[in-house]
């Protein structure tokens, strides 16, 4: 139906304190805001989550890190070598302020401290009246962390990160290897 059922984006103040600070250290971020994929410049990075995404990005040029309105998302790109250096600032400054996750290696996920997968999986069971321990949910990446823990029976993919294993009461296949499908063919078919 295209119906929004939950829309919480970050606070336009931290939002800005974001932007200041990865303007300031020359890192890579994009956001986005009524669901239009804001970035500063096209460069390769934005390009390289085109393709990947589908999703056209609008160059601002410097009005990128002053414009106005409250991000669903922010995201940051750079290569595994970067990343810890700037998850670990990103902590630091707005680790109360913001829900911070990498989905991959080289993403990093900024969006409001109420909005992760555990929350939206809880707010979905709730909207349709199934318990917990009926959902079922299966991850691979940092950002899936709190929906396999909400979940009454969590599944980690084989390639997940050994926390999301350790969170998970199964493993499945890899998510090249139809792990997703090995899952919901053992655990809810029961084949």
């Amino acid at each position: 139906s295209g119906e929004t059922l939950y829309h919480m984006p970050v606070d336009e103040q931290v939002a800005q304190e974001v932007l200041a600070l990865f303007r300031e250290n020359s890192w890579y971020i994009q956001s986005y805001v009524d669901d239009i994929l804001y970035v500063a410049e096209h460069n390769e990075t934005s390009r390289y989550y085109e393709r990947m995404t589908g999703i056209k990005a609008v160059a601002l040029g410097d009005a990128f890190y002053t414009m106005a309105g409250a991000p669903t998302k922010m995201l940051a790109l750079t290569g595994e070598d970067k990343m810890g250096e700037i998850e670990s600032k990103i902590r630091s400054a707005f680790g109360d302020r913001l829900c911070i996750a990498r989905s991959k290696a080289t993403y990093l996920e900024m969006t409001h401290p109420d909005v992760n997968k555990g929350h939206a999986l809880a707010f979905l069971a709730e909207k349709l009246h199934i318990t917990r321990e009926q959902v079922m949910a299966v991850g691979d990446s940092q950002n899936d962390l709190d929906m396999i823990q909400y979940a009454g029976w969590g599944v980690a993919m084989d390639n997940a990160a050994a926390n999301v294993k350790a969170a998970a009461q199964a493993v499945t296949g890899h998510h090249d290897a139809d792990g997703v499908a090995e899952a919901i063919e053992k655990f809810v078919l029961k084949k």
